[in-house]
């Protein structure tokens, strides 16, 4: 059985994040053979406070915790380092997956992004992991039992809208990819919607293989005004 949980925190009227509420429903306690997985959008990830909140993860027998929007330039290796050296600090068994766009940055702040982690005898059972090089995604594919395989998604859509014209928004960076890339349509939903979506036929498309599909994080839209598959 796998357990599932959006852990979302009202950061309104500029209240900071640890004073925060959590908005949805109580955890309870973990029944035996069960997965407990949660998502979360931190607003960005702080260096700093990320070992308490794997801690509290754990606390709270979660066995997969997904970001969206971790606002970290995982392109850096040093950040990159820093991340999963915190990570096996916490739970030398954990494996974790970090996404960010191929856009340069001179700081290790960059909007955007995406992370999963693992933890304990879980993390044994990835058979593959990777990121989309727009930072719009990470995944990790778990081996299931018989032929199944179960991909876990953490995905961040960007804003319709970004609240400046210019800058390094994840908008603006996925805009500056796509033209790189040649698309004519440079849009960065639409795009997102698009790719997302071959992503996921590649992967449930795979000859003997019974590919179980889930999505976690922020599409920055009203849930179920479109079905993404």
């Amino acid at each position: 059985m796998t357990q599932l949980y959006n852990i979302t925190k009202n950061t309104a009227n500029n209240t900071p994040y640890e004073d925060s509420d959590i908005i949805g429903g109580a955890i309870k306690e973990k029944p035996d053979e069960t997965i407990r997985i949660s998502s979360m959008n931190p607003c960005g990830l702080r260096l700093d406070e990320i070992t308490n909140q794997l801690q509290h993860a754990l606390d709270l027998d979660i066995d997969i915790q997904c970001y969206s929007e971790i606002n970290l330039d995982t392109t850096k290796t040093h950040l990159l380092q820093q991340l999963q050296e915190q990570v096996t600090q916490i739970d030398t068994q954990a494996r974790s997956t970090w996404s960010s766009s191929n856009i340069t940055t001179t700081r290790n702040y960059k909007p955007g992004g995406t992370g999963i982690i693992t933890f304990g005898g879980h993390a044994g059972r990835i058979k593959s992991s990777g990121t989309d090089a727009l930072g719009r995604w990470s995944y990790q594919l778990l081996d299931g039992k018989g032929n199944k395989e179960i991909l876990i998604m953490s995905i961040y859509q960007c804003c319709t809208n970004p609240t400046n014209k210019v800058g390094i928004a994840a908008y603006h960076q996925q805009q500056t990819q796509l033209s790189m890339m040649n698309r004519q349509d440079t849009d960065p939903r639409k795009n997102f919607k698009r790719d997302i979506l071959e992503f996921l036929k590649a992967q449930l498309n795979k000859e003997g293989k019974n590919t179980i599909p889930l999505l976690f994080g922020d599409r920055n839209e009203v849930i179920n005004t479109y079905n993404i598959i």
